[in-house]
């Protein structure tokens, strides 16, 4: 593919990818793309994803919900949804053909380098948003963890 700079989108593919792969069920490669609508649609699907997975367990330990909010047949099949959509995207933005807002490719760093000529303080942000992005991750991880453990 002959990429010329005004064809690239200044979002990068590594932090989308992170992103996909650990908040995808919330959309947040979406709405880093600047793709609200997609964004949304991936959190109204996700939500019970994420009640029957890591809130249920938490409140079981505290006697449950006051409501049925757990539907097993309901979470396994929005969970495949979502999943699969997350696996194309993963797909798409490993491939380098995902797009922004604007239907500009998401390109990794590498790349826009040698397309681009970025300047040190924009290789510099890149790498900063990957690392804070991994270290959030790893945040709700371990709180999520304890939580677990606490109560």
């Amino acid at each position: 593919m002959n990429l010329q700079q005004e064809d690239i989108s200044d979002r990068n593919s590594t932090m989308s990818f992170l992103l996909c792969f650990f908040f995808g069920y919330f959309g947040a490669h979406k709405f880093y793309a600047g793709k609200w609508i997609q964004g949304l649609a991936y959190l109204l699907f996700g939500i019970p994803v994420f009640f029957n997975i890591i809130i249920t367990p938490i409140a079981d330990k505290f006697g449950g919900f006051p409501f049925a909010i757990r539907s097993v047949g309901v979470s396994i099949i929005l969970s495949l949804l979502v999943g699969v959509a997350i696996l194309y995207d993963l797909f798409a933005i490993t491939n380098e053909s995902s797009t922004d807002k604007n239907g500009l490719i998401i390109i990794s760093g590498k790349h826009k380098d040698e397309i681009c000529g970025r300047t040190e303080s924009e290789k510099f942000d890149d790498k900063l948003n990957t690392v804070v992005t991994i270290c959030v991750f790893v945040i709700f991880v371990i709180i999520y963890f304890v939580l677990l453990k606490l109560l």
